[in-house]
């Protein structure tokens, strides 16, 4: 490193010396660059949704409601054009009113909206039948204006397959990061006045979700239903499941039959499956490994993910034969991670307590360009030439370029770290492109789904009624369920934060929302922590 020992001033002090870094320099740590940017969210969202920036006041019995992004994915490709068939699947949450005659006309420069869910059915707990209420409504504290959850919660799709529509990646280089201010302690949905049930009432082992990304519900038109013979898309492809999927009967799982020899393993030696093409497709296969959420229990006070999860199951069957038949299946479970411990906070259903909590996924590996889609991607599964069971097996294999680190934040502070994570990568249903408008690359904000609980078809021409089969499957089961809370603010970036960053944005929000400092920190004036 040079010196310059001729730089001296005349006064008293006498000669000077400095270290010259005119020619190169190291590195260098000033006030500007980190003391002053806890004033100011330095690092740039993609979705951010904002109560505070909210001029619509929200009352029990609103529906309809819908919130914009405050900001526009830089990546984002959006231009002119119309989709025919959002009514198909709108209906199940009352995005739209009817199944068939709405269109939506796209100019481009649109950013992510979140639109109130609403209900079709009504369901008796034993007192008669009653609809689900699904309210929201604004409410005020110090913090200033902020969305109290009664049941209802808002959802949106921010891409469509096939068409010039993406607001947010659906991958990124080496992970995710998202936000939220969340008001903790307000544990029950009996504030509105409306009669009817909360998705909580019915599912109460999925209380307080209050973020999901991926799919929002299985494929609607898997199986066969006698309602919507003949019944066609704007284009004319039928409502029936597309012929030609060579899957077997069972609905609950793929279920391959292999001709193995008794002395190999299963998936070994592959031979042709005994199997012919079958109408019904697979519920599971198109929400495995395609949906996250995340929840915070209000009356324990922990915090974790709840996801659908792929696992294979082998099974071999010598007894009708001396030639074994290996019979794999790929099953969707549930898979679920609880903080062993509470969140440091003091809130109760006395005394409410707001919390920052910030999820991030850190990917092992940093990925780009087409290694995004091959490398674990979800290539393997779009590939039409691969049978079910082999595209899953196949995904499958390439796992561990989906693995890293989920870690959730409380208040600027580490508090739960999930190792060998399998990131979620949304993507389409095993379907036509119209009969899947706006259910996968959904983002459902204070709540989870509904799933096809609320899923109407088609009874003909004549009018429009339930496919029994759609009742109870494994989205409905497992998350429908909402936040009772409050919530004022969520974001997400396109990229796993710093931990200086997590702790900026923290100071960022401390003295508005009056956030808890954890126990083994305190801000100071010039220092977001002491060190």
């Amino acid at each position: 490193m040079s010196q310059n020992i001729n730089k001296f001033w005349s006064g008293k002090l006498g000669l000077q010396s400095a270290l010259d870094y005119s020619s190169y320099w190291d590195f260098q740590i000033g006030e500007d660059d980190y003391y002053l940017s806890r004033f100011k969210d330095r690092t740039d969202p993609i979705l951010w949704f904002d109560s505070n920036y909210d001029c619509q006041q929200l009352t029990c019995g609103d529906s309809g409601i819908t919130i914009n992004s405050l900001v526009l994915w830089s990546g984002a490709t959006t231009s002119g054009f119309t989709i025919n068939d959002i009514g198909l699947t709108g209906i199940d949450t009352r995005y739209t009113n009817q199944m068939s005659g709405v269109s939506i006309n796209f100019a481009g420069g649109e950013t992510v909206q979140l639109k109130m869910v609403n209900g079709n059915l009504v369901f008796d707990n034993g007192y008669g039948p009653q609809p689900i209420k699904y309210n929201i409504y604004t409410d005020y504290d110090f913090s200033g204006r902020y969305y109290k959850g009664d049941g209802g919660f808002f959802q949106g799709f921010f891409k469509l397959h096939d068409y010039p529509f993406e607001l947010l990646p659906t991958r990124m280089k080496k992970g995710w990061t998202t936000e939220f201010l969340l008001k903790v302690g307000c544990c029950d949905c009996n504030e509105c006045s409306t009669t009817g049930l909360t998705l909580n009432d019915l599912y109460p082992n999925n209380r307080d979700i209050f973020f999901l990304i991926g799919a929002r519900a299985e494929n609607k038109y898997w199986d066969w239903f006698s309602g919507e013979t003949s019944v066609t898309t704007s284009s004319g492809i039928p409502l029936y499941p597309e012929s030609g999927n060579t899957q077997s009967q069972e609905n609950s799982f793929v279920w391959w039959m292999e001709r193995l020899q008794s002395n190999f393993g299963c998936g070994v030696d592959y031979v042709s499956p005994e199997t012919s093409p079958a109408g019904n497709k697979d519920t599971s296969f198109d929400i495995i490994n395609n949906v996250l959420a995340f929840r915070l229990d209000c009356n324990t006070h922990k915090i974790g993910y709840r996801k659908v999860a792929f696992s294979g199951v082998c099974t071999i069957d010598t007894s009708s034969s001396s030639t074994a038949d290996t019979r794999m299946s790929a099953i969707a479970v549930i898979e679920e991670q609880m903080s062993p411990d509470p969140i440091p906070i003091s809130g109760t259903c006395t005394g409410q307590t707001w919390a920052h909590v910030v999820v991030k996924f850190e990917r092992q590996f940093t990925l780009d360009g087409c290694d995004l889609y091959n490398r674990g991607g979800i290539n393997d599964i779009n590939y039409d030439d691969y049978t079910t069971y082999l595209k899953l097996l196949k995904y499958q294999n390439e796992s561990n370029w989906r693995k890293g680190k989920l870690v959730f934040y409380v208040n600027g502070k580490r508090h739960f770290v999930v190792d060998d994570f399998e990131e979620i990568i949304p993507r389409q249903l095993d379907t036509h492109k119209e009969k899947q408008q706006g259910v996968p690359f959904n983002i459902s904000w204070g709540g989870g789904t509904q799933g096809l609980m609320e899923s109407v078809t088609f009874n003909g021409w004549n009018g429009i009624e339930q496919d029994s089969s759609d009742f109870q499957l494994l989205m409905q089961r497992n998350f429908a369920g909402t936040w009772c809370g409050g919530y004022a603010m969520m974001k997400m970036y396109d990229k796993p934060l710093e931990n200086h960053e997590i702790v900026n944005n923290f100071c960022y929000y401390l003295l508005q929302y009056n956030l808890e400092r954890p126990n083994c920190c305190m801000c100071l004036p010039n220092n977001p922590y002491q060190v």
